[in-house]
């Protein structure tokens, strides 16, 4: 008998040790950060690649997606706008991929004459000290990208070279992109 009791007493033990155990094994619910929109914005030559910097920039030009991949490469990247990187260019291409990255920004890969570059359009929330004439055209620009043959306006600007998917030889982007605006939709142009 007092081997049952025993015995009844230890599987009750084990029993209600069970949820005890789970609640250590499993961590605990941890309530969710709030990540505010600084946080996740991102950091090298942020200010530039956001219009932050308010530079004056220069009168739009026609150029292609072969040309800006050319152009000569700084030997140096610094935190302020190069003098180059006052240059707004507009040019046609077909969007063959876009991506949101970790910093928010819209990262698009333009292609024309079996180049690519990339352009790019960050989070709204990301460009708070631009002029507000400026985050309105990065906002509609943004709102206005999809998969088609593309006229865009954007920022010359140099990046790091990160081996990103679809970059320049030089790593010249469209960053920001200022206007977006779909030619036509064709399966074939895609």
């Amino acid at each position: 008998m007092k081997r049952r009791s025993a015995i009844v007493f230890a599987v009750a033990a084990l029993a209600a040790s069970i949820p005890v155990a789970v609640r250590v094994a499993a961590p605990a619910a941890q309530p969710r950060a709030r990540v505010s929109s600084h946080q996740a914005c991102g950091y090298d030559r942020w200010t530039v690649k956001t219009l932050q910097d308010r530079s004056q920039l220069m009168q739009t030009e026609a150029s292609s997606v072969r040309a800006l991949g050319v152009l000569p490469r700084p030997l140096s990247l610094p935190s302020e706008r190069l003098p180059q990187e006052h240059r707004v260019y507009v040019l046609t291409a077909k969007v063959i991929s876009t991506q949101t990255e970790t910093d928010g920004d819209l990262h698009v890969v333009l292609s024309a004459g079996g180049r690519t570059m990339l352009a790019e359009v960050p989070n709204p929330a990301c460009t708070t000290k631009a002029t507000p004439f400026r985050r309105r055209q990065m906002t509609a620009a943004r709102r206005r990208i999809s998969f088609c043959r593309a006229r865009v306006t954007g920022v010359l600007f140099f990046d790091y070279a990160l081996g990103q998917y679809g970059h320049a030889p030089n790593y010249a982007e469209l960053h920001p992109l200022l206007a977006f605006r779909c030619l036509y939709w064709s399966h074939r142009q895609l």
